[in-house]
């Protein structure tokens, strides 16, 4: 008999993959994301074309830096927000609910409320 304690049940395995697949739909969509002025004067700190300053939050330059160097594109940085964002939404789903299409259910909610999805595609 299988161990039950460590076994991965089909259901568990729902909101990553809808996580993933809800991402990748994004990038692709949005690449290489919505830029303002305030995102290309960043991107300009991540390229070197201007000094860091703290302006914009140096952290943030130097993991968009880093993302820049596997991905040379703005887009670099849609991509890490948009895994941050869709896990956050199924790590919400899944603390609120028990019940696997309960937790579909708020993670297509809160995933794609429109004032949070614009968002989300922004850098």
């Amino acid at each position: 008999m299988p161990n039950e304690v460590n076994a991965i049940r089909t259901p568990d395995l729902i909101l990553p993959l809808l996580s993933i697949s809800a991402a990748a739909m994004l990038t692709a969509l949005f690449f290489p994301g919505m830029m303002s002025y305030d995102s290309l004067y960043q991107y300009r700190q991540v390229i070197g074309s201007v000094p860091i300053t703290n302006d914009h939050p140096p952290v943030m330059v130097q993991l968009w830096r880093l993302a820049h160097t596997a991905i040379p594109s703005p887009g670099a940085l849609l991509l890490i927000h948009q895994a941050v964002y869709w896990a956050a939404a199924a790590l919400f789903a899944w603390g609120v609910v028990a019940t696997p299409l309960w937790r579909i259910f708020i993670f297509l909610l809160v995933g794609c409320w429109p004032p949070l999805l614009i968002h989300s595609v922004h850098l």
